[in-house]
């Protein structure tokens, strides 16, 4: 016959003892813990939260000096940057994977930069701001990198996506494989491309290797070919953008319009081969704002 707990109980009044008294045990209550029994779980402390640091510089993209006096803003605060272009902005809770920037100073092009940050400290934030003076114009820049010329949305700036310095070859012969470039010639170009570089790309990049010859050359990584052709059917030069490897096309003749090459031969090299490298390497930030 089953017996009820209760009775069980009321026939067994020592049982009752142990039970409570493995139940104090158990649960703690200022008693010593007995072997086999598992000690309760501690609740642990408080991670305490370390503020990060975000470290940078601002500098002008048209001349490559640094930008004092400029507002660097943020959700989670702001700065103004020194007479060396420094800010530091300082985060109690770097609970973000990202953060956004936002840099301005009269006659300057605002500009909005996301920076990465997963919890860790940056003292290497670059920041590089159109300034809006003449010669400077922001119209015809952005007819000439951005396509406002032939779209009424502004395209996305491509660049120039190495770590390297850009190398270049120069084609001296045409199309037609006829010689139309001569030494003097290739030296000028050298020169322009040495000076150019580093204007255009706001410091980031100086050029590399310069070669040139009469043969052609298959496209190469981290190198640009600059080629001539001989009737241009219309265009003056062509260049790709942002490409790597990329090109750059030269007409020999020059277009059927002085106004639009500026010029009808190729004796002239200096001006289409700097807008060519412009198209080439349209490195200077546009926030589009």
């Amino acid at each position: 016959m089953k017996v009820s707990p209760t009775k069980e109980v009321s026939r067994r009044p020592g049982f009752v003892c142990v039970v409570a008294t493995s139940l104090m045990c158990a649960c703690g209550g200022g008693s010593p813990q007995r072997a086999g029994n598992p000690a309760s779980p501690s609740r642990p402390a408080p991670v305490p939260v370390q503020a990060i640091q975000i470290v940078g510089r601002v500098f002008s993209l048209n001349s490559g000096d640094t930008v004092s006096g400029a507002t660097v803003r943020s959700s989670q605060g702001s700065a103004t940057t020194d007479g060396t272009g420094i800010f530091r902005i300082s985060i109690q809770s770097p609970v973000f994977s990202s953060l956004t920037l936002t840099v301005s100073k009269s006659t300057f092009l605002t500009r909005d930069i996301n920076i990465a940050l997963a919890g860790q400290t940056r003292n290497d934030v670059i920041v590089g701001l159109m300034e809006l003076v003449s010669p400077f114009s922001l119209s015809f820049y952005r007819e000439l990198v951005r396509d406002a010329s032939e779209s009424s949305a502004l395209k996305s700036i491509r660049r120039w996506d190495s770590d390297s310095n850009p190398n270049f070859y120069i084609k001296m012969s045409d199309d037609t494989g006829r010689r139309v470039v001569g030494e003097s010639e290739v030296r000028l170009i050298r020169n322009i491309i040495r000076a150019e570089i580093p204007g255009l790309t706001g410091g980031l990049y100086e050029a590399g290797n310069i070669e040139s010859g009469l043969s052609a050359r298959a496209p190469r990584k981290d190198w640009i070919l600059i080629e001539f052709v001989r009737d241009g059917d219309g265009f003056c030069g062509r260049a790709s953008v942002g490409a790597n490897p990329g090109h750059i096309t030269l007409v020999r003749n020059g277009c059927s319009s002085r106004r639009l090459c500026g010029s009808n031969k190729v004796n002239r090299v200096p001006s289409p081969t700097n807008w060519a490298m412009q198209w080439v390497f349209g490195t200077s930030q546009d926030s589009a704002r």
